[in-house]
């Protein structure tokens, strides 16, 4: 099992780098561009849409590895990851209020929990769901609020996702359930060097 996922990370990694540079080319024609302002460091219009590169590598590796969970709780990822990612680009583009925003990553967090993606740390089901949804929803507020500078919040991830796919190695090679999962959120997002990875990517 150990080769596969070396093989979907780096398949993954190749793929979201080589759609950067055509995601960097449709921003511009979207609209989806980080203007220069008062608060902000870059002088020229920055590309906003890296993170639909990475959404889709991580998506196609997902696609790959179907046969290691329920298809009920693939679709309800994939739905989810493109769920958000959409309303990240509709963000980038329009400006949704954070009222909006927070409505929808709650109904995504819910409708992975429902489909038994979920945290088991308490006895209470009602306290598993909370929590995966605050989890859900906390981790992408915080992604988000990190974007603020070129490659943090690329660089913060890769840095986790690292250790991730270290220990969802070692969860395979013991044989230890739940390892698909904690590596479905650490393959496929590479730093961002084209290309801001916008709210597309921090959903």
């Amino acid at each position: 099992m150990t080769p596969l996922i070396l093989i979907l990370f780096l398949g993954a990694l190749t793929l979201a780098i080589a759609l950067t540079p055509v995601s960097k080319w449709l921003a511009p024609h979207l609209g989806v561009i980080d203007k220069p302002s008062a608060r902000k460091i870059h002088l020229l219009p920055v590309p906003r849409m890296g993170g639909v590169a990475i959404v889709m590598a991580v998506m196609v590796a997902l696609i790959f590895l179907r046969s290691q969970m329920e298809i009920q709780q693939l679709v309800a990822i994939l739905f989810g990851a493109a769920f958000m990612s959409f309303l990240g680009l509709m963000d980038d583009r329009f400006t949704l209020s954070a009222y909006v925003r927070l409505v929808a990553q709650v109904v995504a967090g819910i409708s992975v929990w429902a489909a038994g993606v979920r945290v088991q740390l308490f006895s209470f089901p009602m306290l598993d769901a909370a929590l995966t949804v605050f989890w859900i929803v906390g981790v992408t507020n915080a992604m988000n609020f990190l974007d603020n500078m070129d490659g943090l919040s690329a660089g913060v991830s890769a840095n986790g996702e690292i250790n991730l796919v270290r220990r969802t190695i070692l969860a395979f090679d013991r044989g230890v359930p739940g390892g698909a999962e904690q590596f479905f959120d650490a393959v496929g997002k590479p730093r961002d060097r084209q290309a801001r990875c916008g709210h597309a990517g921090n959903f």
